[in-house]
């Protein structure tokens, strides 16, 4: 039987590093810090890294629109044609 490793074993993340979030699909680290500056995205401090919860993760994602919802939106086209003369 193998030795279990620590480099082998599935230790869940309750934090996340921004490069770590924004490898999983977050946004660039200007608009992360942008958003943790609005209140939109938690994050705690530990010493000078800023660490972003993986609670905070999953509600991030969880909350983006769907693609093609537009429910909230004008609608794409008016049906006015513009003249290009």
């Amino acid at each position: 039987m193998p030795n279990a490793s620590p480099t082998t074993t599935n230790i869940p993340k309750f934090v996340y590093t921004l490069a770590q979030f924004r490898q999983a699909g977050g946004p660039c680290r200007a608009r992360c810090y942008e958003l943790i500056r609005a209140g939109k995205l938690r994050a705690v401090k530990d010493d000078r890294r800023t660490l972003i919860p993986a609670a905070e993760v999953d509600r991030f994602f969880a909350e983006l629109p769907t693609f093609g919802a537009r429910a909230n939106l004008a609608p794409a086209w008016s049906g006015r044609r513009i003249s290009r003369r």
